[in-house]
């Protein structure tokens, strides 16, 4: 580091397949030294946990990211991959993507896309982190065909054995502490456990209508181990997916 610049010929960490190289180049845009940074099969999972408690996240994860201007007004592009990743122990399989940070905007933006047979959605974030901006948090979701097993442990307590696969669109708006989550999704292949009565049903192909702070039922079918079949309706609230409470 001199003079405000930022160099370096290579600094490379190497742990059995895990690597992190550091190294600079001078910018295209201006009188500076761009920072590159390549990981390729860092383990997360030993990490994460000390940055992020819940939910726990676990796989190899292998970035490609460039530091524009890193003493000045950073600009950060990156793409990702991340190989054998598990949410809360359930394994989706590999999921890309990309991001971009704006320091000077306070601004990131985040591409998720999983193509997995059980875990099939891409994930559009922009997150300001701007304590007054009106909106910080917006990100979209289209589940092509999501498995809904990870949503067990959110569920525990009320439904065990939560099971089946989501089609739709969800979106989470709003401020970091109190967004709302919204959207419609079918859900086909519908299994669940009330915790209750430890009774187990079957549910027929139905629509989820999410609002604000609760999920729309409406008249779903369903059926137990012996075939007697029964209507479920309602709504459940939740805060931010926490401390449910049924109608």
């Amino acid at each position: 580091m001199r003079k405000g610049y930022l160099i370096s010929n290579g600094l490379q960490l190497v742990n059995d397949n895990q690597r992190i190289k550091l190294y600079t180049q001078p910018s295209d845009d201006g009188y500076w030294n761009d920072v590159y940074v390549d990981v390729d099969d860092f383990i997360i999972g030993d990490v994460l946990p000390f940055v992020v408690a819940e939910p726990r996240m676990e796989g190899l994860l292998s970035t490609r990211t460039v530091i524009q201007d890193p003493m000045g007004k950073p600009y950060i592009t990156s793409t990702f991959a991340t190989k054998n990743f598990f949410f809360n122990n359930d394994s989706i399989g590999t999921v890309s993507g990309t991001a971009q940070y704006d320091h000077a905007k306070k601004l990131l933006k985040t591409t998720v896309d999983s193509r997995n047979a059980d875990h099939d959605f891409t994930g559009l974030l922009s997150l300001n982190l701007d304590d007054s901006a009106a909106e910080q948090i917006d990100l979209n979701v289209t589940l092509r065909k999501e498995r809904i097993n990870p949503l067990r442990k959110y569920l525990d307590g009320i439904l065990a054995d939560v099971d089946g696969y989501a089609t739709g669109n969800l979106s989470l708006k709003g401020k970091m502490n109190a967004p709302a989550l919204l959207g419609e999704v079918m859900l086909n292949d519908g299994k669940l456990t009330v915790e209750y009565t430890q009774c187990t049903y079957w549910l027929e192909p139905s629509k989820l209508v999410f609002g604000d702070n609760f999920i729309d039922f409406g008249s779903v079918q369903l059926k137990d181990a012996k075939g007697r079949k029964g209507t479920m309706e309602g709504l459940m609230y939740h805060r931010f997916l926490t401390a449910f409470l049924s109608t």
